[in-house]
């Protein structure tokens, strides 16, 4: 059985579709319960329509979580397919040296919003990020801080640059 692209991306939103369901019954079973009982919302102390509820929304989270992950795998499946159809060991090492230290533009980024809505940001706090009225400083400061990732990518960006040696190696010996 050959599974292809575009039916996986087909299930998968089929699957988030179907996950809507129980997971809108629960919240309007919870939603309709809870005012009713004037309370906090507590799963052991709930009546069994409570029980439902909270049911219908794992089960709809369980769904979801499916579907996105079903969406993950159609993506890199679509990257695969396009980007093995033409690679070579030239390709491969120029790709490694692009993702590796893509992460450090993410901080430049924040620099720039910063500058522009008169913000400061450093390690430690961001402040003053403002922009039509809204607190940026949460954004600002992840975006800063996300130079971390570099160690994912770092380390891709060495077993691709290390992949594509041993492939030229092997093309040239062979």
């Amino acid at each position: 059985m050959e599974i292809s692209l575009s039916a996986l991306v087909d299930f998968s939103i089929q699957l988030s579709i179907y996950a809507l369901i129980p997971g809108v019954f629960g919240a309007i079973i919870v939603g309709i319960d809870k005012p009713i009982r004037k309370g906090k919302f507590n799963l052991r102390e709930g009546e069994s329509i409570t029980k439902v509820g909270m049911i219908g929304i794992l089960l709809a989270k369980l769904g979801l979580i499916i579907a996105l992950t079903g969406f993950a795998f159609a993506g890199l499946w679509w990257l695969w397919e396009s980007f093995y159809e033409g690679m070579t060991p030239a390709r491969l090492a120029l790709y490694s040296l692009v993702i590796g230290p893509t992460p450090f533009l993410l901080p430049l980024l924040a620099k720039i919003i910063c500058k522009l809505t008169g913000g400061t940001v450093d390690v430690s706090q961001v402040q003053g990020c403002y922009f039509l009225g809204m607190n940026l400083n949460n954004f600002v400061y992840t975006l800063f801080m996300s130079y971390m990732l570099v160690i994912l990518t770092g380390g891709l960006a060495v077993f691709g640059l290390m992949s594509s040696g041993v492939w030229a190696l092997v093309n040239f010996l062979i």
